[in-house]
């Protein structure tokens, strides 16, 4: 009987050590939060072949409706952002830089914000803090839906059938201006860009399965060093 108690009381003991244990793997695990910090509920993104589905925009500046398809005929860079991300920011540059090295009866740049919950006075106000000058509108039609983008910003490039011959989340300057080489001519004397200039990529993209294995693996690490220790969380 004596050894009976002394066992449960033991285990007793163990389950209120593990108790004390669970803020610190709930800590940890809260580190996922920020790596994902720039995501977007969405569905299936969609894949370089396909027809890239037609949308309706009202461009900030000039407030003049149009659609994508309207475009047909041109190449299109198709930029979804939204003005809190950080990554989106630092891409305008060399969206600029493109803007500047193509004819614009070649190319059409189209940044949609993609933030339900963003206002027109917020956005008309950054993009003329950061001199846009390019198609800018809000997703008033709801086309994330269909286009089912999670992380931003991401790029499309859509040929001039209207096809997405290109896609990337964040900014690979390289990978872009590759692709727009092979549809459109690039003057590559206007501005710094190269196809042999190092990627920037901006994405702040996290792996979630890569984010959760190394949470885990630091809240085992710190159960085992305290256990050896026999160092008290709490």
């Amino acid at each position: 009987m004596t050894l009976y108690l002394t066992s449960n009381i033991l285990k007793i003991m163990h389950l209120k050590k593990i108790f004390r244990l669970l803020p610190i793997l709930f800590f940890n695990l809260l580190a996922i939060i920020p790596g994902m910090s720039n995501t977007i509920a969405s569905p299936q993104e969609l894949s370089v072949g396909e027809l890239a589905p037609n949308f309706d925009m009202v461009n900030i500046y000039s407030n003049t409706s149009s659609q994508l398809s309207d475009y047909l005929g041109k190449v299109v860079i198709l930029d979804l952002f939204a003005t809190w991300c950080g990554p989106c920011i630092q891409a305008i540059p060399q969206i600029k830089q493109i803007q500047n090295s193509c004819n614009s009866t070649d190319l059409e740049i189209i940044s949609i914000d993609i933030d339900p919950d963003e206002s027109y006075d917020k956005v008309i106000s950054f993009v003329q803090e950061h001199n846009m000058s390019w198609i800018v509108s809000l997703d008033e039609s709801n086309m994330n839906q269909d286009y089912g983008t999670g992380y931003i910003p991401t790029m499309y490039i859509i040929n001039q059938s209207g096809f997405i011959v290109y896609t990337e989340i964040g900014f690979d300057n390289v990978g872009i201006i590759s692709a727009l080489d092979q549809l459109i001519v690039i003057d590559y004397t206007y501005s710094s860009l190269s196809t042999s200039e190092m990627s920037v990529n901006t994405s702040s993209k996290s792996s979630p399965g890569f984010i959760i294995l190394f949470n885990l693996i630091s809240s085992i690490t710190i159960i085992f060093l305290m256990k050896k220790r026999k160092i008290s969380p709490i």
